[in-house]
């Protein structure tokens, strides 16, 4: 009883399957953007505004002193 459940539920979704893929088969099919080489070449990016120092002697995170965990 389990597998004729089983069957006629694989056979209703292939149905439904084949149904969806008919359908998506009619639909008119968007065509692709020709695109050249040149045009898909994207123009250098301007130089950073601001440019981060490098280490962080500078940093106040990095000169705050230690304090000591008091919990």
């Amino acid at each position: 009883m389990q597998r004729a459940r089983l069957e006629r539920s694989f056979t209703t979704a292939l149905h439904e399957l084949k149904q969806l893929k008919r359908e998506r088969q009619a639909q008119p099919q968007p065509q692709p953007v020709q695109t050249t080489p040149a045009a898909k070449a994207k123009p250098p990016a301007p130089p950073p505004d601001y440019v981060m120092s490098e280490g962080t002697g500078a940093h106040p995170v990095s000169c705050s002193p230690i304090t000591p965990d008091t919990r």
